[in-house]
């Protein structure tokens, strides 16, 4: 029974040590929200709206169109505008 809950238990330890580690400010290659951007551009999500602490604000929202990256940061009425057209 130890050499089953042995993998299991390092792995818990490892996880564990990485959360105290960066104290939840992961990197880049850890965070979880880069991870919900990924999976909305291999689902072909068209336009994508992110709302951060600066956004909110500046009342202006950052864009993301899919096949095209990052297209920067834009008023919010201007967004929700080219969304309609």
């Amino acid at each position: 029974m130890i050499a089953i809950q042995s993998p299991f238990d390092t792995h818990a330890r490892y996880i564990g040590f990485l959360i105290e580690h960066y104290a939840g400010n992961f990197p880049l290659w850890l965070d979880p929200i880069k991870a919900k951007i990924a999976d909305a551009e291999q689902t072909k999500v068209h336009t994508m709206l992110f709302i951060g602490q600066r956004e909110l604000e500046s009342d202006s929202v950052a864009v993301r169109l899919h096949g095209k990256g990052n297209v920067g940061v834009k008023p919010s009425s201007e967004a929700l505008a080219g969304i309609k057209e």
